[in-house]
């Protein structure tokens, strides 16, 4: 009977166990059911964000490909004044530096006139990419010390992005004497002005840009030579 017993107790204990066991392989089954779940969710939530990253920088190149397109089929429109203005004003703005008579410029090219030629007067500020010194001497009358020369010199040689012009023929041999690049040879007849334009790593001594009885305007032609040197050295 006691044997009977013991037996019977040992069959309840192992279908308990075997209860117990498929209970928890079940639990097992639902834990991995929702942690897959949960990785195919962040997949899924993933693929959408590069998804859309990927299309909003499409987007965004394409909006940029056609707002260019639309400025460079503007900018072909223009005239060549018009887009040395533009090139001096808005791209690489200039800061113009006059010693001398007052030149007529456009309003919307900022020009400092100066009364003394000294080194701090030449501190290019830093809403300015370029500078353009301009000695105005059309009518002769400057006084220019070479002490001055020298300075204008160096200025214009240590600075990549400040150029030199004078106007007028009666300094010519004092800035010959200079050096300031090695092309400088002689005015022709009628010259009236010489400058030094820095087009990338090369400075470059610029004649003829203005002379005498032009029947062009003088401030496009100073424009034309500062914006083409500009253009060099960007391009």
């Amino acid at each position: 009977m006691a044997a009977a017993k013991m037996e019977a107790e040992s069959f309840v204990h192992v279908i308990n166990i075997h209860v117990t066991t498929q209970q928890h392989l079940h639990l097992l089954t639902v834990e991995e059911y929702k942690r897959r779940k949960h990785d195919d969710y962040q997949k899924k939530s993933t693929l959408i964000i590069i998804i859309l990253a990927i299309l909003i920088c499409i987007s965004l190149f394409t909006a940029l490909f056609f707002y260019l397109k639309a400025r460079n089929e503007t900018y072909d429109d223009l005239t060549t004044a018009e887009q040395d203005l533009l090139i001096i004003t808005e791209s690489y703005p200039t800061q113009f530096i006059v010693y001398g008579d007052e030149i007529d410029f456009d309003s919307s090219i900022d020009v400092t006139y100066i009364d003394s030629i000294s080194e701090e007067k030449f501190t290019i500020p830093s809403e300015y990419r370029y500078q353009l010194i301009i000695i105005n001497d059309l009518d002769n009358s400057l006084e220019l010390s070479i002490n001055d020369w020298q300075l204008l010199s160096e200025l214009t040689k240590s600075e990549k992005k400040r150029n030199l012009f004078y106007l007028g023929n009666k300094e010519f041999e004092i800035i010959k004497s200079l050096e300031i690049t090695d092309e400088i040879t002689a005015f022709e007849d009628g010259d009236l002005s010489i400058g030094f334009v820095h087009e990338d790593d090369l400075l470059i001594t610029v004649y003829g840009t203005y002379i005498e009885n032009a029947d062009y305007s003088l401030t496009e032609v100073l424009l034309h030579e500062q914006a083409y040197g500009i253009k060099m050295s960007n391009s």
